[in-house]
């Protein structure tokens, strides 16, 4: 367990909690890939710069690269929100919640119970080093979005009539992680009826 996470998580454990895992976004490959986009992007607009502005054809290729430089600049501004949540995001496994702690200002806590997993009000996936715990309501169309710019990309937006949505992104071994939470949701569905 990262016993700074641990740090974060206990303050918000119930009385009867019992921490079980705990960690905090490692996998920067979402960050790497959003660099990626902007340095091309940036290129493009750079050499877009170089044609002589006396061609109809430089005339335009000055007015999209201004335009191509207010979105690199629009991403780079979102890609350091994206990374100040993951570096202030932290998350915990318990006996009875999956606990996520996370802010820009002031970190605030948002939990879900695991025994919701037994019903169908909630699902939960893996893809690659990202666990997604998510409601019906959320469409194939939101799970593709992932997130929406400038949010917390672990806290899915609730609002709209939209359902709920939680991600532990970037986390060092997903799949015992996943199977924690399978196993402990499980259990926990296994005890009401004894």
């Amino acid at each position: 367990m990262d016993p700074e996470a641990a740090a974060q998580i206990s303050p918000h454990l119930l009385a009867a909690e019992v921490l079980l895992w705990c960690g905090r976004p490692r996998d920067l490959q979402p960050l790497f890939a959003r660099v990626v986009i902007i340095v091309i992007l940036a290129a493009s607009a750079i050499a877009m710069r170089t044609l002589s502005p006396e061609t109809h054809m430089g005339a335009t290729a000055a007015q999209t690269s201004v335009v191509i430089a207010v979105i690199v600049l629009a991403l780079v501004i979102e890609g350091a929100v994206y990374h100040a949540f993951l570096a202030s995001t932290f998350y915990g496994v318990t006996n009875q919640r999956v606990i996520i702690v996370s802010g820009l200002g002031t970190r605030e806590a948002a939990a879900l119970l695991l025994d919701r997993l037994n019903t169908p009000m909630l699902k939960i996936r893996r893809h690659l080093s990202t666990i997604t715990i998510y409601s019906e309501d959320i469409g194939r169309s939101d799970m593709a979005l992932g997130y929406i710019p400038f949010t917390n990309p672990s806290i899915g937006f609730t609002g709209g009539g939209r359902g709920e949505c939680y991600r532990l992104i970037g986390i060092d071994d997903p799949g015992r992680v996943y199977s924690l939470i399978l196993d402990t949701a499980h259990q926990l569905g296994d005890s009401e009826y004894r």
